[in-house]
């Protein structure tokens, strides 16, 4: 196998490699580092049990930039433009203090330098993004206002009380008003035409499937009423598939002039033939297009759109995407300087993650997280000095590869044996972790929660007879078993490179399964292609990542198995019908709902999710490898970054990162 062709490579690089998780004048040694790799997120989860108390500063300060705009007339004064209350930036709030314990008021201007593969820039999406709650770190503990100011909870967590920021102004200079939130809530969310499914599932009861009530009690506070007790709904309002703020909480200055309700119907038209549809049925289309989300906030839509990010997509070239300090943005630090602090973002648009390391290694970009490639984390040591950044190594807040099955592929001999528990048992047998974690992770990564240790034994002999006794005893001319019925079987594991370590896994995954007679064959694809195929249940073995260190918070999805048909049975807001997975599967979409009901991180809830747990690793629904490390490439002229943790709440903080001072960037 390939075990002693890396051995070398990683003994040469791995003193290199555990400077990633510490200050550069420091020394750990290789044992002390990997301890606090593998309970960075548990330590944050600790520490952040409660949000910090900051004190409220007496006066507001801001970026020259804006102070120049104030002085010709152009803006009004800071205080003006702040919120009555404002988000308080300090100690602990971004990145709870055990990650980031030197955190400091920062120091205005200069330019961030990133880049990103194709048209989505996944860093700056994190990096600006903003939930109605948050919790430092992206931790379920201590969550507080965010957008909205605060909330409360009744007791049997059925009706949640939101505070709205009042003086809260869009990006255009508009105050955030109750409108705002009436219009989303009443005539987008809950128009037939715009969502013929119905509410989305965040803001439906978790049992019943209705919708919520809302009702202002003033008009900055206002209430959402349920059918059933929802407790995990405070952790899905603060990160659930990085929720953002824009479901609830829409320009209703600006989009009025879209919605067939409100706009002038000559006027509707004719701008729904500018944008190139046809027919004042097309206002949807329109609507839909001009109502930009926090995951289209890179689109050319986003530019006249009114917003609440720190920063603002102000141009698109063809090569990089710009974006400048939002002047009404409604957060300051404890000295009370308006954030961000950091005057622009620009990220250049590349062709491959290649390319974004490649710049990165050359100094030509500040902050990456999404696109460091693992293997290649002894060159981006190598190279610190010289690109002037240090290579980082936190804790993924992913699972980085996880084996999916098809169980209703649309192959009948895939179908035969996948369905058969014990040949997810005999492939799951084959795999050598150590050799894979030693030749992909430099043995950093440690066992997933999502596999059972015992069923993770490396042990050829074993998987092989579980073939034998399901009945895979016949061989075809090349010698690979045939299922119990005799069909020839070709297993082929599709994957979109979502990582550069998926292909050398796949790689892997052949030779190993090759080794018990299965005959198996990576294929490559692109993301839509995949996307395509699996919804088309034409998929059969999928690798890619999945949220499972979050699992525990409720807040994700993705322990559904790799099966579309499935989660469309189970999906009762869509129009699919989808095939009824069996007795042992629908059992976990039971639990979650049953947690859904429970306050996330009680007793209680914690209980059923050892009991999905236990389920998921009693039928192998997927394979789970490793829980993940992540690297992390950095410019030695930023300060406010975090030494470990979670590597996508460093994102989550970025407006508070600011250019050193000395570093001749402000």
């Amino acid at each position: 196998m390939k075990k002693f062709y890396y051995v070398l490579s990683v003994l040469m690089v791995i003193a290199m490699l555990f400077a990633a998780c510490q200050k550069p004048a420091e020394t750990e040694t290789a044992e002390e580092v990997t301890a606090e790799e593998t309970t960075a997120e548990e330590t944050t989860a600790e520490e952040a049990e409660e949000a910090p108390e900051v004190e409220a500063p007496s006066a507001y300060q801001e970026a020259p930039m804006l102070a120049e705009k104030v002085a010709a007339g152009e803006l009004p004064p800071v205080e003006e433009r702040l919120p009555v209350n404002p988000f308080i930036v300090g100690p602990g709030v971004l990145i709870v203090e055990g990650d980031m314990p030197n955190w400091q008021s920062g120091i205005y201007g200069g330019e961030l330098q990133m880049a990103h593969r194709g048209d989505f820039p996944p860093d700056v999406f994190i990096g600006s993004n903003e939930g109605y709650l948050a919790g430092a770190g992206i931790g379920i503990e201590g969550v507080q206002g965010n957008v909205f100011e605060s909330f409360d909870v009744s007791e049997d967590a059925r009706t949640f009380t939101f505070k709205m920021r009042e003086g809260l102004k869009w990006s255009d200079g508009e105050p955030v008003t109750r409108e705002d939130v009436e219009f989303a809530w009443n005539d987008v969310l809950n128009n037939k035409e715009l969502f013929p499914s119905g509410v989305p599932g965040n803001w439906v009861s978790p049992v019943t499937k209705n919708p919520a009530t809302l009702e202002f009690v003033d008009d900055w506070t206002f209430t959402m009423t349920f059918d059933d007790p929802y407790g995990s709904l405070v952790v899905v309002m603060a990160i659930k598939g990085w929720v953002g703020y824009t479901d609830l909480v829409k320009p209703a200055h600006y989009l009025k002039q879209f919605h067939k309700d409100y706009a002038d119907e000559a006027e509707l038209l004719a701008a729904i033939e500018e944008a190139g549809y046809t027919g004042i049925e097309s206002w949807i289309n329109l609507f839909n297009q001009k109502d930009v989300t926090n995951w289209e906030a890179h689109l050319e839509d986003a530019i006249p759109f009114p917003r609440l990010y720190p920063w603002l997509l102000v141009e698109m070239t063809e090569g990089a995407l710009v974006y400048e300090r939002n002047p009404y943005y409604y957060k300051v630090d404890v000295e009370g300087k308006q954030l961000p602090y950091i005057d622009r973002i620009v990220t250049a648009r590349v062709d491959d993650v290649e390319m974004v390391n490649m710049r990165a290694i050359a100094g030509q970009v500040d902050f990456t997280r999404e696109s460091p490639d693992i293997q290649q984390i002894s060159v981006y040591k190598e190279q610190e000095e010289a690109g002037n950044f240090t290579a980082y190594i936190f804790d993924n807040h992913v699972n980085p590869a996880l084996i999916g099955f098809n169980f209703e592929s649309k192959d009948e001999a895939f179908k035969e044996v996948a369905n058969d528990l014990r040949f997810r048992q005999a492939l799951n047998h084959a795999i050598d972790r150590e050799e894979i974690n030693q030749t992909v992770y430099f043995g950093l990564a440690y066992p997933s929660i999502a596999t059972p240790s015992d069923e993770s034994v490396y042990d050829v002999e074993k998987a092989n007879a579980l073939l034998d006794e399901m009945g895979m005893t016949e061989r075809d001319a090349n010698g690979f078993r045939k299922t119990p019925s005799g069909k020839e079987l070709l297993v082929y594991i599709e994957q979109a490179e979502y990582l550069a370590e998926h292909t050398t896994i796949c790689e892997l995954l052949v030779e190993y399964w090759a080794e018990i007679g299965i005959n198996a064959k990576m294929e490559i694809i692109s993301s839509d292609l995949l996307n395509e195929r699996s919804n088309n249940s034409e998929t059969m073995v999928t690798i890619g990542w999945a949220h499972v260190p979050l699992w525990s918070t409720n807040g994700w999805n993705d322990w559904e198995p790799s099966t579309i048909e499935w989660s469309r049975w189970a999906n009762t807001q869509d129009e699919f019908e989808g095939i009824e997975p069996p007795a042992e599967a629908k059992e976990l979409w039971e639990l979650f709902e049953q947690r859904a009901t429970m306050p996330t991180g009680s007793p209680e809830e914690q209980a059923l999710f050892q009991k999905m747990l236990e389920n998921y690793n009693q039928y192998l629904w997927r394979i789970s490898l490793f829980t993940g490390i992540n690297p992390l490439i950095i410019s030695k002229d930023l300060c406010n970054i975090p030494e470990k943790g979670i590597a996508i709440a460093t994102d989550y903080s970025m407006e508070q990162f600011f250019f050193c001072e000395g570093s001749g960037r402000n």
